[in-house]
């Protein structure tokens, strides 16, 4: 079964997944942005037929079955919200909302709607993490009692930008955690009971280490 995709955005992460649609031959069928400048080149370049000036423009599309929202994270709440409220299916971008109680409120708007709701998280999906975990299983490297999962990144100097300002939901946590986080619980054959967190912050006061010890 194809569908026809919408996609929310024209960062980075858009560009990889509308090259990744148009490589499987089932380009997107709409594009919006904020950067309204960015649209049409951004659409000629990945063969998107329809271009939108509002996300609520692209949503009233019926012929849209699923939406792909990378925008940054602390837009993804309302966003999704607004995509299932249109009966669309819904992969956001990690982290797929900024909070459990948000989460909570729109997978339970999904299940309701019969609709899929997904966080685009790579490190699941990636052929060596499911071979390592097939040998877990099978026993082949013995019994896992620890799980050390260390990931980072360089980010610019920048106080006002996504990933430190805390009007933006920054924080090294909500950026990038949530593939340590992820990855360490795809291992794991229990649930943990306990989980502690401590963090460096930033000036900005968001994190800008951040290290989590659960058991």
């Amino acid at each position: 079964m194809s569908l026809n995709w919408g996609i929310i955005g024209t960062g980075t992460i858009a560009n990889e997944m509308a090259a990744s649609l148009l490589a499987h031959q089932q380009p997107a069928m709409a594009v919006t942005a904020r950067d309204q400048a960015k649209l049409t080149a951004f659409a000629e370049q990945y063969q998107i037929p329809k271009i939108y000036e509002t996300v609520a423009d692209l949503l009233a599309d019926e012929t849209i079955d699923a939406v792909y929202i990378a925008t940054p994270h602390n837009t993804h709440f309302d966003f999704i919200k607004q995509a299932l409220a249109h009966h669309k299916h819904v992969l956001a971008e990690k982290a797929i909302t900024v909070s459990n109680e948000e989460y909570t409120i729109v997978r339970k708007l999904a299940q309701d709607a019969g609709l899929v709701l997904l966080e685009a998280m790579t490190p699941v999906h990636m052929p060596l993490f499911k071979r390592l975990r097939e040998l877990i299983n099978q026993g082949s490297l013995g019994q896992i009692k620890v799980i050390n999962t260390t990931f980072g990144s360089h980010k610019p100097y920048d106080p006002k930008n996504r990933f430190f300002n805390p009007d933006l939901a920054g924080g090294a946590l909500l950026d990038i955690g949530g593939y340590a986080t992820q990855a360490s619980v795809y291992f794991m054959n229990s649930t943990p009971s306990r989980a502690n967190s401590m963090m460096v912050p930033f000036e900005t006061g968001v994190d800008e280490q951040s290290v989590t010890i659960s058991k």
